[in-house]
């Protein structure tokens, strides 16, 4: 069974006939599984970049009683939408790249990241009551200087020394060609050579499940900025 803001989210976007495709763990999962990774706590969606875009995405998605996340950087590569009854929504958009350590014509979504281990631990500290990764037992001791840690993060963050520009990477034409996956009545748009696709992104053993994925780590796809 298809997570209930998943089915809403394709609905909305089939209906207004937006050009985007099934990405990463979302498309992992339904290729690899035949469903959602069950330890995959959002649904991922790529769209092309646009001012367009953005405007249109969020309008219609608040319409339907999806709540945006506030981000601290507005140009982030990541739209992210809440609804009570399933998972977050991680709309993803990929712009084209000026210069890579690809050859071929790339495109890539940008998201904002720590920079080290140590503005790691600052920003699982700075939103440790809704921390949901490892170490969360002990993280979540430490919410009492949530508060503190969020100005430190503010504080890095405005003079350039905290986060970094780092993302998924792929060949434009992985989505130049879609094609559609049916699941009962949903009818869902995902790259047409998919499994090149997620080779790319996930590397020759993508059909191997890894709970202890780290995507900024583990992916051979990654471009750093």
């Amino acid at each position: 069974m298809l997570d209930k803001n998943f089915i809403l989210a394709i609905k909305i976007l089939n209906k207004k006939k937006v050009d985007y495709w099934i990405c990463h763990g979302t498309l992992l999962g339904l290729v690899r599984d035949k469903r959602l990774i069950e330890w995959d706590n959002d649904i991922d969606i790529g769209v092309l970049k646009s001012s367009k875009n953005r405007r249109i995405i969020k309008t219609l998605f608040e319409k339907k009683g999806f709540k945006k996340q506030k981000k601290y950087f507005k140009n982030d590569g990541l739209m992210t939408f809440k609804r009570k009854g399933g998972r977050e929504v991680d709309i993803n958009f990929y712009e084209p790249i000026k210069k890579s350590k690809f050859e071929e014509k790339m495109i890539i979504t940008e998201w904002y990241v720590p920079k080290n281990l140590i503005c790691k631990l600052i920003d699982a500290i700075s939103n440790s009551n809704n921390y949901d990764g490892k170490f969360k037992i002990i993280i979540k001791k430490f919410s009492f200087f949530e508060n503190i840690f969020q100005d430190v993060r503010n504080y890095l963050s405005k003079r350039n020394l905290f986060y970094k520009k780092q993302g998924y990477a792929h060949p434009i034409r992985f989505i130049k060609k879609k094609k559609i996956l049916s699941f009962g009545k949903l009818k869902l748009m995902i790259p047409k050579e998919a499994e090149k696709y997620l080779e790319h992104i996930y590397g020759r053993d993508w059909k191997k499940p890894k709970k202890d994925y780290v995507w900024y780590n583990d992916s051979p796809s990654l471009e750093t900025k």
